[in-house]
C-alpha cells in the first residue's frame, strides 16, 4: 500500500517449484524503493532475517525453503505456511542453484 508520498516501499514476489526429485520449493524475492536513486532495488535476505543494506552475495536475493505443504493450484492467500521455527531441513546447494537458475532464465524481470 502506498505511503503518504504515494510510493509503495516494498514489492514481494513468490513462486513454487516441484523438482524431479519430488521436492517442492518456494522462492521469495523482494524489491525495495531506494529514495536516493528513485528506483526499486532487489532486496537481500540472510540467515536469521532481512539484511538492510548489509548483504552483498547475489544468492542473498532469494529466500528458498522446502514447501511440501503446498498444493499446486491452491490460491496463494489460502496457503497455510508452517511457522518458521518448525523448519528443520533446508534445500541443498544443488536444489537452490536449480531453482535460482530457472527463476532467472524464465521468470524474473520478464
Amino acid at each position: 500500500m502506498p505511503g503518504e508520498d504515494n510510493i509503495t516501499n516494498d514489492f514481494f514476489y513468490s513462486c513454487f517449484f516441484e523438482l524431479d526429485n519430488g521436492k517442492k520449493l518456494s522462492i521469495h524475492t523482494f524489491k525495495q524503493y531506494n529514495y536516493e536513486t528513485g528506483v526499486y532495488d532487489w532486496g537481500l535476505y540472510s540467515e536469521g532475517g532481512l539484511v538492510h543494506g548489509g548483504g552483498t552475495d547475489k544468492d542473498d536475493e532469494y529466500n528458498i525453503h522446502y514447501a511440501d505443504f503446498y498444493k499446486f493450484s491452491e490460491y496463494y492467500f489460502d496457503i497455510k505456511f508452517p511457522a518458521g521455527h518448525t523448519v528443520t531441513e533446508f534445500p541443498t546447494d544443488e536444489e537452490r542453484k536449480c531453482v535460482i537458475e530457472y527463476y532467472l532464465e524464465n521468470i524474473k524481470d520478464k
